[in-house]
């Protein structure tokens, strides 16, 4: 979920135990703010990954129980990169954003 750190910390954190894995990823901003649709935390928001040949079952089967659901992106191999509205938000290597995550308080208390 979304609820630490947003969409932006919950891709990231998808990415960091699998070696070689990255996302390419397609939001609508909607009208929101990009620092808030990537950060804002929410716990009705859900990640789910899926092969390509079932997203479409599992479209269906998110409506079929009266959940929102959409497909905005697909996984790579260890790019991570985000896109608002065609415009890229975030472009790096997973590896580097789970160096900045991993010392993150520890860089904050220096």
């Amino acid at each position: 979920d979304a609820s630490e750190g947003g969409i932006a910390v919950a891709l990231a954190e998808c990415c960091f135990g699998e070696a070689a894995t990255g996302v390419n990823i397609e939001l609508a901003s909607g009208g929101i703010r990009p620092d808030f649709l990537l950060f804002g935390e929410s716990q009705n928001i859900m990640i789910l990954s899926c092969p390509p040949e079932n997203a479409e079952a599992v479209l269906k089967l998110a409506e079929t129980h009266g959940l929102t659901a959409s497909a905005v992106g697909t996984v790579t191999d260890n790019t991570f990169e985000i896109a608002i509205d065609g415009q890229t938000a975030i472009s790096q290597s997973p590896d580097t954003l789970k160096q900045i995550w991993d010392s993150a308080l520890e860089d904050q208390l220096r």
